[in-house]
């Protein structure tokens, strides 16, 4: 169980830091698809690998988003059979929205 929350909270990190980023550089979301340069060839040359330790930082992340099974131990998740209930939402203004930014 342990290994399954640590993927599942390394994919949200890493989803959370490409919408953050598409948000603050006003870029839309597919200009921040993956770049093709990364893990190409076998072995891939060293300074183009994707690693655990390396994943979640940009511009790695953008790779690692969109293929996170191939980095952290993912699993699928049955919802039942039940229909989708949808959830109560509550919108707020992020106007003054401000994180901090690394190394910056």
């Amino acid at each position: 169980m342990k290994k399954m929350k640590s993927a599942t909270s390394a994919c949200g990190t890493t989803v959370g830091a490409v919408l953050l980023t598409a948000w603050l550089t006003g870029l839309p979301l597919n200009a921040l698809s993956a770049d093709s340069t990364w893990m190409q060839g076998f072995p891939p040359p060293v300074e183009q690998r994707v690693n655990r330790q390396d994943f979640s930082i940009a511009p790695k992340n953008r790779w690692s988003l969109q293929h996170i099974r191939e980095l952290q131990p993912t699993r699928g998740i049955w919802r039942g059979t039940q229909p989708i209930v949808r959830l109560p939402v509550t919108l707020k203004d992020l106007g003054s929205f401000s994180s901090p930014v690394r190394n910056g």
